[in-house]
């Protein structure tokens, strides 16, 4: 069973493409917000939430 397993598992790794290995770390942009009383904007919001 292991063997058959290990075929398995090297034969599906062998068929995903490359870059779901590659490993960047992910950075969230700097927020751009203007606080008016009590509430908040947030200026880059979809550039945040991308």
């Amino acid at each position: 069973m292991d063997e058959k397993y290990e075929e398995l598992l090297e034969r599906a790794y062998s068929q995903l493409p490359p870059t779901i290995f590659e490993s960047k770390r992910f950075e969230i942009p700097r927020v751009r917000s203007t606080i008016f009383g009590m509430r908040t904007i947030v200026h880059n919001f979809k550039e945040i939430a991308e």
